[in-house]
């Protein structure tokens, strides 16, 4: 699922479009010179579920996640 997003992710910024505005597309929200470094540090596969502040800045090696992938045992 991951390298099938990261295709349509990597043909959207082929057409034109940067990771940014897809994640806003699907729902990231940011507050005022939000900025990031280096690689894709937003969960791509849940953007609606991610909002940050104003002033923002996310510095290399650093990445939001909106689940922890963790299985549930019973």
């Amino acid at each position: 699922m991951i390298t099938k997003l990261k295709k349509i992710i990597k043909n959207m910024l082929g057409r034109g479009i940067s990771e940014l505005e897809y994640l806003e597309a699907h729902g990231f929200r940011h507050g005022k010179n939000f900025q990031y470094y280096s690689g894709h540090p937003i969960d791509s596969n849940w953007p609606w579920l991610i909002s940050v502040g104003d002033n923002v800045m996310l510095a290399s090696d650093v990445r939001i996640l909106a689940h922890d992938a963790s299985v549930l045992y019973r």
